[in-house]
């Protein structure tokens, strides 16, 4: 077995050979950390690392340290532990979406997905969420709920504050309803109707970024073909 990954995740928190130091929430929580590892694994702490000319700790204010130290370790190589993923699934999605850890904060997106309860009293907090963070699965996932109930929504919930981007997803999930299509059968060419997970797959295929909006996703992959 490859030792790497053991070796890499036993440099995380390591003290000897750290050329980086963040203070962490309000408490500034010292957690060290190594440039070379950032540079790819969280693009915007590595800015933040590179931009500034003196040598001194890094404050880090909009995450609190339990979280900034689940967030590092996945960067190293962990695993986020399912209990600690399911009970703070969006907590997490905000952290790695300001630091760009993409992975994590498609894992995160995915368990918020199968782990929230969607209904008329919150469907428009979080399709307006999804929104905001760019949270394609998790749109979709709204989007379907608002098509199958339809009638409901439209009695009982104001969609004024809706933006009319949004009305792209809808449109998508209406034509993909009327196709009777699902996630077997649609064509390589039906990328306007197609499953997010499924234009991710392509687009992770192709070596693209998965982090996007439908909309970019569809665009990127209509640029690569």
């Amino acid at each position: 077995e490859n030792p790497f990954c053991k070796i890499m995740l036993n440099k995380f928190m390591d003290e000897t050979c750290s050329d980086v130091v963040f203070e962490v929430g309000d408490e500034r929580v010292v957690i060290r950390a190594h440039r070379l590892i950032l540079e790819d694994g969280a693009p915007t702490l590595f800015d933040l690392c590179t931009s500034r000319a003196d040598p001194a700790a890094i404050p880090i204010l909009d995450v609190q340290p339990d979280m900034f130290r689940h967030l590092l370790r996945y960067v190293y190589g962990g695993s986020i532990p399912t209990d600690y993923l399911k009970e703070h699934a969006k907590d997490i999605i905000d952290a790695a979406d300001i630091y760009e850890v993409v992975n994590l904060k498609l894992e995160a997106e995915a368990m918020f997905v199968v782990s929230t309860s969607m209904a008329i009293d919150n469907i428009v907090e979080l399709l307006l969420y999804s929104h905001g963070k760019n949270c394609a699965l998790l749109k979709e996932a709204v989007v379907d709920f608002i098509v199958e109930n339809g009638a409901d929504i439209l009695q009982q919930v104001s969609l004024h504050d809706v933006p009319v981007a949004l009305f792209a997803d809808l449109l998508a999930a209406v034509t993909r309803g009327k196709q009777g299509t699902d996630e077997s059968d649609e064509s390589d060419d039906e990328l306007s109707t197609m499953r997010v997970s499924d234009l991710r797959k392509k687009l992770h295929e192709k070596g693209l970024a998965i982090d996007s909006s439908r909309e970019a996703m569809i665009a990127l992959l209509g640029e690569s073909s």
